[in-house]
C-alpha cells in the first residue's frame, strides 16, 4: 500500500530501526540506561564491556558476576565488510543483508552474521561494519570454552564489536528495551508534573475567577429589586423635574380668577370657570354680555376675546346666558 509514494507496509520496521539508532545514541551518552556484559575473549580474559557503546570498564571479577554473558571468537575465523555505498537509515538493514548475500563464502543456512553502524564525529558520513562467519565454526569455539549457557558471541571490528545474530542477545535487548521504556515513562511522568506545576496557578486562578463570577451574579440577583427601586426613583425625578418647569412656566390660576371676576360687574355672576394652558372658559348670567366681553377684551393680560355661541336672554330671570373664551397673552 502506498501513500503519497511511500510504502506503509515498511513504515512501521522503518520507525523502529530509526528509534532504535536513536535510542542507541543516547545509551552511548549515558542519557538511557546502558547493560554490562562479561565478554571472554579468544586469549582467556574476562572482561566487563558496557553496551551499546561497547565501552570497556576493565578486567571482570570472579563474583558476582554481570548478568549477560558473550565470548570473542578470533579474528581470523571473520570476514570482515563494509557498507561503502550510502544508504538511507530506513534500508540500512536491507543492505545490509544484500552485501551478506552477495559477499558469505558459506552457505545461506550456514551463515551467521552481524552488523554496527559506527557514527564518527569527523567522518562526513556513518561507516557500516559487517561481520560474518560460519556457524559451524562459531559452535567449535563454543564447544571448546567455558561459558555459561546462551552467551551472546561478539566478533571484534573497529573500536568495538560486532554482535553476531542468533546466540541470545535478544535476552539483553529485551531488557534493555524494557529499560529504555521506563526511563520513558519516568520523562513522560516527570513532563506530566512540570506541566501539572506549571498549571496549577493557572488553574487556581480560573477556580478564583469562576467563583467570583458565582458572586457577582448572586450579588446582582440580590441586588435587583433594589437597583429597579433606584430606577424608579430616578424617573420620579425626572417627572418631577418636568412638572416643575411646566408648573413654573403657567400663571397662578387664583390671580387669573381675581382679574376676572374684578372685571364682573356686580349685576352678574359666573357659574363655570375653566382654565386651560394658554386659555380661560367662562360661562354665567349678565344684564350686559356684550358688555363684559368688551370689557375683557380690553384688558391687557387676554386677547382674541370671543363667544363661541350666540348671547341669549333668559325669559323668567331677564339676564343674558353668556359663554366666553380667552387666550392669554404670552
Amino acid at each position: 500500500m502506498n501513500l503519497f509514494g511511500l510504502d506503509l507496509s515498511q513504515w512501521a520496521g522503518r520507525w523502529r530501526r530509526g528509534w532504535a539508532e536513536v535510542f542507541e545514541w543516547l545509551s552511548a551518552r549515558r542519557i538511557f540506561p546502558s547493560q554490562s556484559v562479561t565478554l571472554l575473549r579468544h586469549d582467556g580474559r574476562r572482561v566487563i564491556v558496557r553496551v551499546p557503546g561497547f565501552t570497556a570498564q576493565g578486567e571482570a571479577p570472579e563474583r558476582p558476576a554481570p548478568a549477560f554473558n558473550a565470548i570473542e571468537i578470533p579474528d581470523h575465523l571473520v570476514l570482515e565488510r563494509e557498507l561503502t555505498a550510502q544508504v538511507p537509515a530506513q534500508d540500512l538493514l536491507a543492505a545490509v543483508r544484500l552485501e551478506v548475500e552477495a559477499t558469505s563464502p558459506f552457505p545461506p543456512d550456514d551463515t551467521v552474521w552481524g552488523w554496527r553502524c559506527i557514527r564518527s564525529g569527523g567522518a562526513s558520513r556513518p561507516r557500516t561494519l559487517i561481520g560474518i562467519t560460519s556457524r559451524r565454526l562459531v559452535d567449535a569455539q563454543l564447544e571448546g570454552r567455558t561459558t555459561p549457557s546462551g552467551p551472546e558471541v561478539w566478533a571484534a571490528m573497529g573500536d568495538g564489536y560486532v554482535v553476531l545474530q542468533g546466540y541470545g542477545e535478544e535476552r539483553r535487548l529485551a531488557g534493555w528495551r524494557r529499560q529504555v521504556r521506563g526511563v520513558i515513562a519516568l520523562i513522560a511522568l516527570a513532563g506530566l508534573l512540570a506541566a501539572a506545576l506549571v498549571m496549577s496557578p493557572l488553574v487556581q486562578k480560573r477556580e478564583q475567577f469562576i467563583q467570583a463570577q458565582q458572586y457577582a451574579d448572586l450579588i446582582a440577583g440580590r441586588a435587583a429589586p433594589v437597583v429597579a427601586m433606584r430606577d424608579e426613583l430616578g424617573r420620579l425625578a425626572q417627572v418631577e423635574q418636568s412638572l416643575g418647569a411646566d408648573i413654573e412656566s403657567e400663571p397662578d390660576v387664583m390671580k387669573l380668577l381675581d382679574h376676572v371676576t374684578g372685571i364682573v360687574p356686580d349685576d352678574a355672576w359666573l357659574d363655570l370657570f375653566e382654565y386651560q394652558p394658554g386659555r380661560i372658559r367662562i360661562s354665567g348670567r349678565a344684564d350686559d354680555a356684550a358688555a363684559l366681553l368688551q370689557a375683557l377684551e380690553a384688558h391687557p393680560l387676554f386677547a382674541n376675546v370671543r363667544a363661541p355661541s350666540s348671547i341669549a336672554r333668559e325669559p323668567t330671570s331677564g339676564k343674558e346666558r353668556f359663554v366666553i373664551e380667552m387666550d392669554l397673552v404670552k
